[in-house]
């Protein structure tokens, strides 16, 4: 008695690549962000939007300063006693994210799409 026939075998090779496809235009979709920004957060709100590729020094509230050169950011200087946030390593097109817990800012890095959905709209559909 055969166990998979070749139809069987095909269905099985086509159901284990859809994610992989998937997986791939989203790593894809990353790496080629239109115009990648630098959001910067203070205690939960939006303090500013920076994009990666005009060098920049920024003063976060006077307790942080961060840094943007070469598509890359990183906090130089803050306030705070422990100091992770500037020994954090840099940030840049490929996404991540800087905390400085006792400020509480973060740096983030998002994409820049112009014309694209409001933040009210659906991003996705779970099924």
């Amino acid at each position: 008695m055969k166990l998979l026939r070749k139809t069987d075998l095909l269905l099985i090779i086509v159901l284990a690549l859809i994610p992989v496809l998937f997986m791939i235009f989203n790593m894809y979709g990353a790496l080629h962000a239109d115009n990648p920004e630098l959001v910067v957060y203070v205690d939960g709100e939006e303090y500013g939007r920076y994009l990666l590729n005009e060098d920049r020094t920024i003063d976060i509230g006077g307790t942080n300063i961060c840094r943007i050169e070469g598509g890359r950011a990183w906090m130089t200087e803050a306030n705070c006693p422990d100091q992770i946030c500037v020994h954090s390593a840099a940030i840049d097109e490929k996404g991540g994210n800087i905390v400085c817990l006792p400020n509480k800012i973060i740096l983030t890095i998002e994409n820049n799409e112009e014309g694209s959905a409001s933040e009210d709209a659906l991003d996705g559909v779970a099924g």
